[in-house]
């Protein structure tokens, strides 16, 4: 393996949950892109989402343990780093799932992102999502 070989992104995406069933083959319930916070919140307080990003990797020319983690950008270009995973790769079509359960506060609405990070610093691809206010419901006379 050379120095710069990555791993292969199977998949990388935003999605309600992940199941896994007893074989550890995983399922991803409601791919989506955008989120609408929408619902009534009371004065001094915020709406919130919470869903999951998932990300499958396969190995190709890549064996041993990686470091792998996902990096949020928020609309106003501030960046958090999130939990990541110690992965071990096979080779050929050997591969990992990898899945971070997110709770983003509605504080800020807008286009977000999530990096894949390999090695602590490449991005291996980008994730977006879109936080969107919703309108608030009148009921007319």
């Amino acid at each position: 393996m050379s120095e710069s070989a990555t791993p292969y992104v199977c998949a990388a995406f935003v999605c309600e949950r992940v199941l896994r069933e007893h074989d550890d083959v995983p399922s991803a319930i409601r791919i989506v892109d955008r989120f609408t916070v929408n619902e009534e919140i009371p004065p001094g307080t915020r709406g919130a989402v919470t869903f999951t990003a998932f990300v499958i990797l396969k190995s190709g020319p890549v064996t041993g343990r990686h470091p792998v983690h996902l990096r949020l950008s928020y609309p106003n270009g501030e960046q958090k780093d999130l939990p990541g995973t110690d992965a071990d790769f096979q080779g050929d079509e050997h591969g990992i799932s990898y899945s971070v359960q997110i709770v983003i506060e509605a504080k800020e609405y807008g286009l977000y992102w999530f990096d894949v990070v390999w090695e602590g610093k490449e991005v291996l691809t980008r994730i977006p999502f879109r936080l969107i206010q919703g309108l608030r419901q009148t009921q007319e006379s």
